[in-house]
């Protein structure tokens, strides 16, 4: 069974005991850290006061967070609140910056190509299509073929 102080109350000092002890609030042997069991769930948190205010900070649910886990973690928080940071914000995961995409901009090659696809049904014949991108292959693609239409002058 868990601790017990002077007091009657039960401090956890094992992780056998973390899992074991039924429904309530549990205080550990590492300041400001404690248990809390409620149902079937078991869950590590921080509590700590930051200008002024108190606040609770969750470390992570047992399993999948360790008494030892909890313990690295209120001993890292206790260093942030040293240096007079919130273990909160300092943890929190940046917030994710929309960035606008570039505009894809064609190459001359790939205007000339869909001006073409579009417009060759209005031409007289198909002589007159194929005319058309003869010239620009002959004329225009070895100088203006890669450039973007934004960069032809």
């Amino acid at each position: 069974m868990a601790s017990r102080t002077q007091a009657g109350k039960v401090v956890i000092t094992t992780a056998r005991q973390a899992e074991t002890v039924p429904p309530g609030k549990y205080t550990t042997n590492v300041r400001r850290l404690f248990l809390r069991v409620r149902g079937g769930s078991r869950g590590w948190f921080l509590r700590y006061q930051f200008d002024g205010t108190s606040k609770e900070l969750s470390l992570g649910a047992l399993p999948v967070t360790s008494f030892k886990q909890a313990t690295s973690k209120a001993n890292e928080a206790a260093v942030l609140l040293a240096e007079h940071l919130d273990p909160a914000k300092a943890w929190a995961p940046a917030p994710e910056v929309y960035v606008e995409p570039e505009p894809l901009i064609p190459t001359f090659t790939q205007a000339a190509a869909a001006f073409i696809r579009l417009n060759r049904h209005g031409w007289s014949n198909r002589k007159h299509a194929r005319q058309w991108t003869t010239t620009l292959k002959t004329y225009a693609r070895p100088t203006l073929g890669n450039k973007p239409v934004d960069k032809v002058t």
